[in-house]
């Protein structure tokens, strides 16, 4: 343990007390690097390697080939969309959620980029596209079930023997990684139930292991647990590290609204109703990587990863439903935009209630997942504390982001009332519009700094330059 003394480290997430760590061996040119934990909490100070650190060369890799299972799988639902697909996409979407947080948590902890590391993430990718391709299959057979269950379980069992490997060189993470190693090989026996049972004794348990695998990982992190295993060092999160991973994964989701209105020329032969509904998918994408990025507006804040352990967990789990919502939200928006449905009609000789059905349950994946995505996104910018100063900003935080929550479930609920494919998607991107107009003009400092360097109130100085127009009508009234 270095003998530094803790220094108070401030940068746009917050401030912590840190002591610094020398880097590590790079590992790129080596078969095996001695394990070692990048950063780790001991008596509330942080233990840091030096240095910011951004995704490894294989992380948005991973990322890539994940969207594009979870895109494969959102497919459950839009090709037949009833509510029992859409419980099966979660159900196998959350595990598949699961398989890439074990990798996510696994690069910010020990990453060194060495042989062996590199081995894992292929393996874990390999596993990812066997799980993507078999997903659809889950609970149609014992066989079928019994493969994806099989792939899971190998998946998380590959990532946590390494960490418990490691714990023989990091005492550091020592007991809390061993517990919830632990707690992993208990939920794979649930998972491992679920490959016998009826249907509905699958689904079941299926919801019982997904519950008890986010159950123990908050609780295996609670100070509660800690004290339990006097634990006097726990695991630590590089900061920026999660936060680009997170940010990038979001990005390439708001891809896949990108790639519906431009994969086999949905829109093409001049301009029409479809190209218009593409601009209309383009323009959601663009609003909602806005809202993203924007956060609550704040000029200074404490991220919510830095705050406390019940806003990092809330925050982690936020981006589950964000993710899942909006990856059906751009499947579902491809099938609007580029769909006539009098031609689907005509060519499927479908009848006209069933035509009237198909568009409506699109609209309603559509706009829930848009809705959901906006809600989301509320939690996750309400986690963070601001810290600009008192009357800083035009608007306070809470009237900045608050409208996202009646225009999440206004959206939700639009597919009532029964209108055009182009006129429902022309809403949604002009609410969206309407909320990043607002949200971005409300942000905006009431304190602007001149070329002098000197502060002046915004709103003083309208009504002085207000106050010094009125004197000089008077003066030419005079003249």
């Amino acid at each position: 343990m270095s003998e530094q003394s803790p220094q108070f480290h401030q940068d746009k997430h917050g401030g912590v007390h840190v002591v610094w760590m020398k880097k590590g061996v790079d590992g790129s040119s080596r078969p095996f690097v001695k394990p070692r934990a990048l950063q780790y909490f001991y008596d509330n100070t942080l233990y840091k390697t030096e240095g910011e650190r951004s995704s490894g060369r294989f992380e948005i890799f991973l990322d890539l080939l994940f969207v594009g299972m979870v895109a494969n799988l959102a497919h459950i639902v839009t090709e037949d969309p009833t509510g029992l697909n859409l419980l099966k996409y979660l159900l196998v979407g959350i595990p598949a959620w699961q398989m890439w947080g074990d990798m996510r948590d696994f690069m910010n902890y020990y990453y060194n980029d060495d042989l062996t590391q590199r081995c894992l993430v292929f393996w874990q990718m390999c596993l990812i596209v066997m799980y993507g391709n078999n997903a659809q299959l889950a609970g149609s057979s014992t066989k079928y079930t019994g493969l994806v269950v099989g792939i899971y379980i190998v998946s998380r069992i590959s990532v946590y023997g390494v960490i418990f490997a490691y714990t023989f060189y990091i005492p550091e993470h020592r007991k809390v990684m061993r517990s919830l190693a632990t707690f992993v090989v208990i939920t794979c026996g649930i998972w491992l139930s679920t490959i016998w049972t009826p249907v509905r004794v699958k689904i079941a348990l299926a919801i019982v292991a997904i519950a008890c695998e986010q159950f123990f990982f908050a609780f295996n992190y609670s100070t509660f647990w800690r004290g339990i295993l006097k634990a006097t060092h726990t695991t630590a999160l590089d900061l920026n590290h999660e936060i680009e991973r997170y940010e990038a994964f979001y990005v390439i989701v708001l891809g896949e609204f990108l790639y519906v209105i431009v994969y086999e020329s949905p829109a093409q032969i001049g301009f029409n109703l479809k190209l218009l509904r593409a601009f209309f998918t383009l323009l959601i994408a663009y609003d909602l990587n806005w809202i993203y990025f924007n956060g609550d507006g704040s000029s200074k804040w404490t991220h919510a990863l830095r705050r406390s352990k019940q806003t990092a967990i809330a925050w982690l789990y936020a981006h589950m439903p964000l993710n899942a919502a909006l990856v059906l939200a751009a499947d579902a928006a491809g099938e609007l935009a580029s769909y006539e449905f009098a031609e689907v009609a005509e060519s499927e000789h479908l009848g006209e209630h069933e035509v009237y059905q198909l568009k409506r349950n699109y609209s309603f994946l559509f706009c829930g997942g848009i809705g959901v995505g906006l809600l989301a996104n509320y939690i996750i910018s309400i986690l963070s504390k601001c810290d600009d100063d008192p009357g800083q900003k035009w608007v306070p935080k809470h009237w900045r982001v608050i409208w996202r929550v009646p225009v999440g479930i206004t959206i939700a609920f639009l597919p009532f009332a029964n209108m055009s494919a182009t006129l429902l998607m022309g809403i949604v991107a002009l609410l969206l519009t309407v909320i990043v107009t607002f949200e971005t003009l409300a942000a905006w400092d009431r304190v602007c700094t001149e070329d002098t360097g000197e502060e002046i109130d915004i709103a003083e100085r309208v009504e002085n330059q207000s106050v010094m127009r009125e004197g000089d009508n008077a003066i030419y009234k005079n003249i």
